[in-house]
């Protein structure tokens, strides 16, 4: 519990502001709403631009932030907006034909880049590194359960990847390509690891080929996270954009 005096009347004037105990309403905004600084700083303020005041609130309080992958999550859930601005900016920085593309296009071509790429892919770095004997894809068409899960082979998952296309409106969400017969439903944090979202499709996100294999070239496979997508989408996004 916080040290803060909960008695002075700078801490008395925020419980008016929100209409009870302030420590309270801070805990359950953020973490039962699951509302960032920014959207509770509007509800507090009137102006989001407030937010470095309720996480100074929240540090005065021993009320814990979250870690930033969390939080980078927290702005993709449901957030249908932010999945259709993300397309839009990427159709006209990284699209079929653009400057960007073309930029793309000519890294991946590079023997540095397929270098890095086979690097990526060996070891530990492999999804399917240490999967041997009855946990291996190419056991017998006599599938276990447990052979089924490594496989992706069961129905939940083809509904989680049908739905992850649906949402996406069948088109990768960093380049805009929406050809067909080329996409991939990307976890965002990684399969082999994160088992309770497996199937989540909020930790799901459709890529083409070429932006798929060019984010595993960067981070490996087998222990990736939202976070390292959300990077490689900025980097992707502003870095190649046309000047």
């Amino acid at each position: 519990m916080s040290n803060y005096n909960t008695n002075s009347k700078f801490y008395k004037e925020m419980c008016e502001r929100v209409g009870g105990d302030f420590r309270t309403w801070l805990n359950r905004k953020y973490w039962d709403e699951e509302l960032n600084t920014r959207q509770m700083a509007q509800l507090v303020y009137g102006k989001s631009k407030n937010s470095p005041n309720i996480s100074g609130w929240m540090k005065k309080l021993d009320i814990p932030l979250r870690d930033r992958s969390s939080a980078i999550a927290l702005q993709w859930k449901d957030n249908q907006q932010r999945r259709v601005e993300t397309s839009e900016r990427a159709k006209k920085n990284i699209g079929t034909n653009s400057k960007g593309r073309q930029n793309l296009i000519a890294i991946m071509r590079t023997e540095e880049y397929r270098e890095k790429s086979s690097k990526a892919k060996m070891g530990a770095k492999n999804g399917m590194y240490g999967i041997k004997g009855e946990e291996s894809p190419k056991w017998n068409p006599d599938l276990t359960e447990e052979e089924r899960i490594i496989r992706r082979a069961y129905p939940e998952y083809t509904e989680w990847r049908k739905q992850v296309y649906e949402r996406d409106n069948y088109t990768c969400q960093i380049c805009g390509d929406n050809k067909g017969g080329n996409l991939i439903a990307h976890h965002l944090n990684g399969y082999h690891w994160d088992k309770k979202t497996r199937v989540d499709i909020n930790n799901g996100i459709t890529l083409c080929e070429s932006c798929h294999d060019a984010f595993h070239s960067i981070y490996g496979y087998g222990e990736n996270n939202i976070f390292q997508f959300a990077q490689y989408q900025e980097m992707t996004i502003s870095s190649k954009a046309p000047n």
